[in-house]
């Protein structure tokens, strides 16, 4: 439940994902989530698509319902082989505006996704994950990662995730 980003009466709450991430192959990499779509939970979920693109789904119970942020393809793909700082952040609000990424500190402009109407994210007992969707043997990621961290009720903002990237990354 701690991984739970809902107050359980269908109100989501902010929180903040961050991590420095050191890929070897960008490509369908889950980074964290609280999703197994072999049971249709899904929760949440940071990764890179197939196209190496970063993105963030926020999901209410299906598959079919959720808002989302992805960045621009192949973005991820240039950072193969670099220690890198990514964060994602929600501000609570059940709208795609809501969801920040950021890379080394940055915001970086991010595409809205959307599907259905999204009232909030559903609180199942699929345990949150680092690395890999929990079903999934494919979607490893493929990569060394230090410093993973996950904030409950907290919205980094530009300010700190700056702080963070700078006082980390030598």
């Amino acid at each position: 439940d701690a991984f739970s980003f809902t107050d359980g009466a269908g109100n989501d709450l902010p929180f903040s994902l961050e991590m420095w991430i050191n890929l070897t192959d960008a490509t369908s990499s889950d980074i964290m989530a609280k999703y197994d779509s072999s049971v249709n939970k899904r929760e949440w979920g940071f990764g890179c698509g197939g196209d190496d693109a970063l993105n963030l789904f926020l999901y209410h119970a299906t598959e079919n319902v959720y808002i989302g942020r992805y960045t621009g393809a192949n973005i991820m793909t240039a950072y193969q082989g670099l220690w890198t700082h990514i964060v994602a952040t929600y501000d609570g609000s059940e709208v795609n505006t809501g969801l920040l990424i950021y890379i080394n500190g940055a915001v970086i402009s991010a595409s809205v996704a959307a599907a259905g109407a999204y009232t909030g994210m559903t609180n199942t007992d699929i345990p949150a994950y680092i690395g890999v969707e929990q079903h999934e043997t494919l979607n490893f990621l493929k990569a060394a990662i230090a410093l993973p961290r996950i904030y409950r009720n907290i919205t980094l903002t530009a300010a700190e995730i700056q702080k963070h990237y700078d006082r980390e990354k030598s």
